[in-house]
């Protein structure tokens, strides 16, 4: 079997309506297990339970007690699969039968760890009806795994039975289920009597026959596990699971769990932590008994003892929660009131709450722009011996980064961050978080070790930044296990939201239906403020990705109406710059008038200057674009800055000054954590690329795939896929973008079929290239979607088939409506076919449609071509007026260059003599034009019959473009008109010397020109055959024409 993403797939085992497979999946470097659903051998019945298998094995993967899913799909056959994760040590009845029966600890422990998957599953409305030691499996750290969901039903789903028997393991099955109840405590029943078996090392009422077993279970008494060295603690545990009436039982799966534990308690056994989805970990059982509580004491009273940290109190302070309050009330815009109940709390006699409180103000302080009475207000509180220092030294920090200077910032939590405390492990991960935006990742992941090594969860957030960090390098595998586990034992709610969000961050390019549903999960959920902030904003940016503008408007305006003090100003400048590139400049001036009345904070600085660019840029203002990027530029140390570095540096550069940008890119190439430093070398290799620096465009684009960052990674692949392409190398552009598909990134891989579509039609296999291009129009993403079916309209229109192609078009200016880049790449599609057939002017209203659209770079380029099309239809007076209106307001010196070299011919060929001069100064000027314009002379000297001249210019071309063959083919013709056959050979096989692959069959042409010039009609010929196989119709006519005239001759 094949299937796409995979590698060294091989059978581990079969049965009658499907198999399992070994595999080994490329994109994420991991072995994974892939069940294929026999569908020809199944019957609507395995049908519905494999598609229920997927359904339920998708919503509750993320437990770390239940077995996870990757992926799921239908193979190219049409057979549906299930990839999940490989666990290759085996079973939990594979390792009851080595030993013959567990040990206590090991069966209590397992037993606690599946209460929690089951509590999970049936808060999901999941009842899993055939938990057996079987279905137990071990991952490679030897961790229980809940597996095998295909008899599973939902609270509403019909029951299904099959014919002539029962679903489930007999041995294993409550006494209801054989009347066709199955509950959520049916499943208790079940994995008690696992346990039950594990304890005693057989089934407990397993007899010879079916009947005798059913009639076992519900008449035989229970064998005894005293007798056997049970303790009885854990007899009576287990023994509660398997009373024959349900309501005997423990009230759900937490109920059980807890009484496992507490059976470990009195053993003197650590209990194991229940873990389910939405639930804080509570205290777990001691066997202490219950007595006086021992002595407490409020954070922030005097001890003999060491100085007193800022973590939480051990009985409860009133203060603690009304500042909690007062901090909900700030992040969801109620700042008055925030700061009143602040300044109450300031006078508290807890010396904990009264300086947190302190740390409040100065933070709303610097909200209003006051930063340096809030620093002020913040340094006395950074000290030893105050009560709110690691609150105070974060904020401070983040102050002094957001201001411009983050070695102050990094000062300040080195020394906070050798406190002890409670509080260390958010001061390790503020740290490591600092630095590795400095591009520090080494020491960051230091730090984060060091935070990992604390206890009682103090290091969790370090932890959740190492998870970033690793998705960010591309350990998704790695980032995914840490989030999910951090999600069910997190400290607190907030812990909990971020890792659900990190898990949302891993699934976004592949399956971004799955990421919004954890996004959603955390926004809908009981969540504070900070995380629901977060992955709001996460929604605002993935529903734009996927075009759903009405969504993401909604989340940017749930997030501004919110009032978060930086996600919201952040919402309103993205909802902003988003209208201001479609052109709605009144609509986008109210988002970022808004984000800049609520974003005073120093750390929204950068990203309102961002704001302010996007509107500049489209009001075609290049000297505002510039002004405004400055701040973005200096604030290395702010995360939201960081991020929006890349974009705005393409910003500048379609505003038409992309040196100033690409100088931008390389003073900041070094800041910045992975993915930010990823995505400013992949904008800085698009520029050096534009600039004509093929060499080191490549060379910025290997470094971003050397990064690791997952998407980057990708969008380098699809980069130097088209760079092969550009070169020839069709085979090393084929390899790059079939990886990328290969990942199944929503985005990208349909745009890396895009790209090998032209690679499929440079190898001349049409009807490949066309289905690649019909799947790829479908695409979610419009940019993609609409180039592909505006380049299958220019691959029809070229071939004939003009109807289908303007179908097409028309299909694809539509879907672009909202992408200006999209539009413009359709309307100059459809001008090209309008030239194409002679339709100059449809072809200049579509080019002036596009630059309605275009940014100020494209704009003018476009108001060039749509000139130009006069200089098609050979009407000069006409052409000379456009071109001279364009020349009176163009900015873009490419574009200045080429009008005024085009409008110099077009005057000329209405008799102006003083244009050649004009045409002489820009061959001589060395501007964009020169080569054009040495070449314009060149072929004026050769229609004149001045072919020395002629050749000199061409040499001059040479001179500036020594890679190319092209103007050696051209000295080699003039040679050839002067009769210099010996000297035109020595020309045209330099140029063979020096061409690439796609040079080879226009040298050959004129190569076969000087072999009959010479007399040698057969290494003419040879010649001419090579290129009449061309892929290129112009090329193989030529060549048909040469041997026809050659065998006429």
């Amino acid at each position: 079997m094949k299937l796409a993403g995979f590698e060294r797939l091989s059978e581990i085992g079969s049965g009658a309506f499907g198999t399992v497979y070994r595999a080994w999946q490329v994109d994420f470097q991991r072995e994974v297990a892939i069940k294929v659903l026999h569908d020809t051998r199944a019957s609507e019945e395995d049908i519905s339970r494999f598609e229920r298998e997927r359904r339920v094995l998708g919503g509750l993967s993320s437990h770390p007690h239940i077995v996870t899913v990757h992926a799921a799909g239908t193979t190219e056959t049409g057979h549906r699969y299930i990839v999940m994760a490989f666990l290759d040590r085996g079973d939990w009845a594979g390792r009851i039968a080595s030993t013959t029966r567990l040990d206590v600890p090991e069966v209590l422990d397992v037993g606690v760890k599946l209460c929690g998957a089951l509590a999970t599953a049936h808060d999901a409305g999941i009842v899993h009806r055939d938990i057996k030691p079987d279905n137990i499996l071990l991952d490679e750290f030897a961790e229980p795994q809940l597996a095998d969901f295909g008899i599973a039903r939902t609270q509403q789903t019909r029951q299904l039975t099959v014919q002539g028997g029962l679903l489930g393991t007999v041995a294993y099955m409550a006494p209801e289920a054989f009347d066709g109840a199955v509950t959520p405590s049916t499943d208790l029943w079940s994995l008690a009597a696992t346990l039950h078996h594990a304890l005693l090392g057989s089934p407990a009422y397993r007899r010879a026959e079916m009947i005798q077993t059913m009639y076992a279970i519900l008449n035989d008494e229970l064998p005894s596990l005293v007798e056997m060295g049970v303790p009885p603690v854990v007899e009576e545990a287990v023994a509660a699971g398997l009373a024959r009436s349900p309501s005997d039982r423990p009230a759900d799966a937490a109920a059980f769990g807890r009484l496992l534990q507490q059976a470990q308690a009195t053993l003197g056994l650590s209990p194991t932590r229940l873990l389910q989805r939405g639930v804080q970990p509570g205290p777990l059982p001691t066997a202490q008994a219950v007595g006086p509580s021992p002595p407490t004491r409020v954070a922030g009273e005097a001890t003999d003892g060491p100085p007193i940290t800022s973590g939480p109190a051990t009985v409860p302070v009133p203060g603690l929660a009304r500042l909690e309050e007062a901090r909900v009330r700030w992040l969801t815009g109620d700042v008055p009131s925030a700061e009143q109940l602040l300044a109450e709390l300031a006078a508290d006699d807890n010396g904990m709450v009264a300086d947190r409180a302190r740390v409040g103000l100065a933070e709303i302080e610097a909200a209003r722009g006051d930063v340096g009475a809030a620093i002020r207000h913040l340094r006395p509180l950074v000290s030893e011996h105050s009560p709110a220092r690691e609150h105070a030294a974060i904020t401070l920090s983040r102050l002094l980064a957001a201001m411009g200077d983050p070695d102050g910032a990094m000062t300040s939590l080195a020394r906070a961050s050798a406190w002890p405390g409670e509080g260390r492990g958010d001061l390790l991960a503020e740290y490591a978080d600092l630095l590795q935006r400095m591009g520090e990742e080494r020491e960051a992941r230091d730090l984060i070790g060091a935070a990992a090594d604390l206890p009682d969860g103090q290091g969790q957030g370090a932890l959740l930044l190492g998870a970033a960090l690793d998705l960010a390098t591309g350990d998704l595998g790695r980032a995914e296990a840490v989030s999910t586990r951090l999600e069910f034992e997190a400290k607190d709610a907030e812990t909990a939201g971020l890792a659900l969000i990190v898990q949302g961050n891993c699934a976004e390019r592949v399956d971004p239906d799955r990421a919004i549903a954890c996004y959603r999960r955390v926004v809908d959920g009981d969540f504070p403020p900070e995380p629901v902030a977060i992955a709001l904003l996460e929604l605002q940016a993935l529903h734009r990705d996927l075009d759903d503008a009405e969504e993401a408007t909604a989340m940017a305006r749930r997030l501004v109406d919110g009032g978060h003090p930086v996600a919201g100003p952040l919402a309103g400048v993205l909802e902003a710059a988003e209208l201001a590139g479609r052109g709605d400049l009144s609509a986008a001036e109210g988002w970022l008038r808004t984000a800049e009345d609520r974003g005073r904070h120093p750390s929204n600085r950068p990203v309102l200057a961002y704001g302010r660019a996007a509107l500049a840029a489209a009001r075609d203002d290049r000297a505002g674009v510039e002004a405004a990027l400055e701040p973005l530029f200096a604030a290395y140390a702010t995360e939201h800055g960081a991020a929006l570095q890349a974009v705005a540096a393409q910003l500048l550069a379609d505003a038409g000054d992309p040196v100033k940008a690409r100088a931008l890119l390389e003073r900041a190439l070094d800041r910045g954590g992975p993915e930010h430093r990823a995505e400013r070398l992949l904008v800085l290799g698009l520029l050096t690329e534009a600039d004509g620096d093929h060499e080191r465009a490549d060379r910025l684009f290997r470094d971003a795939l050397a990064v690791g960052h997952p998407t980057a990674s990708r969008q380098a692949q699809v980069a130097l896929g088209r760079r092969a392409l550009i070169s020839g190398d069709v085979d090393t552009a084929e390899a790059h973008l079939r990886r990328v598909i290969a990942s199944g990134d929503w985005a990208l891989a349909p745009e890396a079929s895009v790209g090998l579509a032209e690679a499929m039609l440079m190898k001349g296999r049409w009807s490949r290239a066309r289905a690649l291009l019909e799947t790829a129009s479908e695409a979610r993403s419009v940019h993609v979607s609409a180039r592909a079916m505006a380049i299958l309209a220019d691959e029809l229109g070229h071939r004939g088939e003009r109807a289908p192609a303007e179908e097409l078009l028309t299909r694809a200016a539509a879907r672009a409506e909202s992408d200006t880049d999209a539009f413009v790449l359709v309307m100059r599609i459809r001008a090209a076919l309008h030239s194409l057939v002679g339709e100059h002017d449809g072809a200049r209203q579509a080019y002036l449609r596009a630059a309605e659209r275009a940014t100020l770079g494209d704009r003018e380029d476009l108001l060039l071509e749509a000139a130009l099309t006069y200089v098609d239809e050979d009407d000069d007076v006409m052409a000379v007026t456009a071109l001279g209106q364009l020349l009176e307001s163009v900015d873009d010196p490419t574009v200045l260059d080429h009008a005024t070299l085009f409008h110099a011919h077009a005057r000329l060929r209405l008799g102006e003599q003083d244009a050649r001069r004009t045409i002489r100064q820009v061959a001589d000027g060395g501007g964009p034009a020169a080569v054009k314009a040495l070449v314009g002379l060149a072929e004026l000297y050769e229609d004149e019959g001045r072919p020395e001249e002629a050749r000199h210019l061409y040499e001059r071309w040479r001179d500036h473009a020594p890679a190319d063959p092209e103007p050696l083919r051209r000295i080699a013709q003039v040679l050839l008109g002067a009769g210099r056959a010996s000297e035109a050979k020595d020309a045209a096989k330099t140029a063979l010397d020096i061409g690439g692959p796609e040079d080879m069959e226009p040298t050959l042409l004129v190569m076969g020109d000087v072999h009959r010039a010479l007399g040698d009609h057969e290494a003419a010929a040879a010649c001419w055959r090579r290129v009449l196989k061309s892929a290129d119709p112009d090329l193989a006519e030529h060549a048909d024409e040469r041997l026809r005239s050659l065998g006429s001759g």
